[in-house]
């Protein structure tokens, strides 16, 4: 799915939790994927396809929204006029206790994107995970080893432990997952090693299928290249 398409199915999904009373708790990362969502879900509001309610933001990725702004006539950006913070915002910081975001229907953006335990993410899906009317919507990659893939992967009924020391929770909010992808797409990255034709490529990340995948495409344009793969404790030399 593309980015707009996803957007809609996201909007189709949020307003039902969003019109029957519920909140939602969004994990995110505070560099790109905060502001990414953040302009998205702003969008979708002010074309009325999702439900105008709070956003909820905090930590570093207020002061990364900053950033952006400052820097958006220096990079190339297709709205140069949009700034992240003209967007009404709240501070989840300022909420004393969690059980305030139940009082009335709200959207949290909350870092960690993978959930890591003692995150703000992490600690809202305590009191997300117990709420019937709420919802845990996930849109990104979350690690194997993460609190935030135990709960991706967790549907109602579930009883989980995000982490070692924590209590086991019978997961009663609703859960959904979303592809709003942060990488580029393989074709993309052929085209890079296309346009640059560098003597060495050093592949580094992404699951085996996907790594072989990619070094057989470029060494099938491109014979003198040198194609590598990055391991830990594995030492690289470049001739």
């Amino acid at each position: 799915l593309d980015w707009n398409s996803e957007s809609l199915r996201f909007a189709k999904e949020a307003n039902k939790i969003l019109n029957n009373g519920g909140s939602i708790l969004i994990p995110v990362f505070s560099l790109g994927k905060m502001q990414e969502m953040l302009a998205t879900i702003w969008v979708l509001m002010q074309k009325r396809k999702l439900t105008a309610v709070d956003i909820y933001t905090g930590g570093i990725g207020i002061k990364i929204n900053r950033t952006y702004d400052y820097n958006r006539f220096v990079v190339d950006r297709i709205d140069k006029e949009f700034e992240l913070n003209s967007i009404p915002q709240k501070d989840y910081y300022d909420i004393a206790n969690p059980e305030d975001f139940f009082k009335h229907p709200c959207v949290v953006l909350a870092s960690s994107g993978m959930m890591i335990k003692n995150t703000a993410s992490y600690n809202f899906a305590k009191s997300f995970l117990k709420q019937k009317k709420s919802a845990i919507f996930t849109v990104g990659y979350m690690d194997a080893e993460s609190p935030g893939y135990i709960i991706a992967n967790a549907e109602r009924g579930d009883k989980i432990q995000l982490s070692d020391n924590d209590e086991t929770t019978e997961v009663k909010c609703e859960i959904k997952n979303f592809k709003f992808s942060a990488h580029a797409r393989r074709e993309d990255l052929l085209r890079i090693v296309e346009k640059l034709k560098p003597e060495n490529v050093i592949l580094t990340h992404g699951d085996e299928e996907a790594i072989d995948w990619m070094g057989s495409s470029i060494l099938k344009k491109h014979k003198n290249i040198k194609v590598q793969i990055a391991e830990v404790g594995k030492e690289i030399k470049f001739f």
